[in-house]
């Protein structure tokens, strides 16, 4: 995919067309995603005979990577660390999407690790971090990163983690000043219906009325209840912007039914007044 090494371990004749790599279930672990992280910013050099002599180079262009996923493959703090680097300011211009889903090894120390680069990326668009093991001491990092004026992320998964109340209470940090993420997923958190679940909620549904850019949310399988359900309805209901919301159905049903069918194609619009005179 890189193009033919020699005896040296120089790259000769680069092969930089791959756009979209995916490595799954391969067990790379850190060194491999500290490998792939050098690649993200790498630009392979060579010499030809005539600009050599002269003491010049000619630089070859850069692997261009958009979308990398590197599912359930071990990695761990080191290689995440690695990975933010390569990510954050006067690194890798051009990846939009990351997917790290299901690497159960990368736990909260490890999504601190990708996060302090990511916190002043503004290109990345998409970062998926289903299944990693993070537990409530995951939420600060995330928040930070999300508080970057230039954040370009438009959608974050972080679905089957153990945020629980506490991380999603710091994760609202994050979310009430950031103005780029539209996709918001927090399905399977550990979020319930307890005392310290819903002072959370209560912080969510703050940060729902306020948030300006969030149009879907997904609280799938968090048994947060009716009362839980109570305290996002009225948010929701008065969010102008929100065209998705999954919760589970174990509450009320006429709550249940408001949250979930909630879209901006059921509220009311305001017909525009025709600027043609009648004639």
């Amino acid at each position: 995919m890189i193009g033919k090494i020699d005896d040296s371990g120089t790259i000769k004749n680069p092969f930089t067309a791959t756009r979209d790599l995916r490595i799954m279930r391969s067990r790379i672990k850190d060194s491999g995603a500290v490998a792939i992280s050098t690649m993200l910013v790498a630009t392979a050099r060579r010499k030809s005979v005539n600009t050599a002599l002269k003491g010049g180079s000619l630089d070859q262009p850069e692997w261009k990577i958009e979308y990398l996923e590197l599912m359930d493959n071990d990695i761990g703090r080191d290689g995440a660390m690695a990975l933010g680097r390569s990510l954050s300011v006067g690194m890798n211009t051009t990846l939009s999407s990351l997917v790290l889903d299901f690497n159960r090894t990368l736990l909260s120390d490890g999504v601190a690790a990708l996060c302090r680069g990511l916190a002043t990326n503004s290109t990345l668009k998409k970062l998926s971090l289903k299944h990693c093991g993070i537990d409530e001491k995951g939420g600060g990092p995330i928040a930070k990163m999300l508080l970057f004026k230039r954040l370009g992320l438009i959608s974050l998964d972080l679905t089957g983690n153990c945020l629980g109340a506490v991380g999603l209470a710091d994760i609202c940090v994050g979310l009430l000043d950031n103005s780029s993420l539209k996709t918001l997923r927090l399905a399977e958190n550990s979020i319930g219906h307890a005392e310290e679940d819903m002072k959370s909620l209560n912080i969510f549904a703050d940060v729902l009325s306020k948030n300006k850019s969030l149009i879907a949310v997904d609280l799938l399988h968090n048994r947060i209840g009716s009362a839980g359900g109570s305290i996002l309805l009225p948010s929701v209901q008065g969010s102008a912007q929100i065209t998705e919301f999954k919760v589970d159905s174990n509450m009320d049903d006429e709550i249940y039914y408001s949250l979930y069918k909630m879209s901006i194609s059921e509220k009311p619009v305001k017909k525009k007044k025709s600027s043609k005179k009648q004639r």
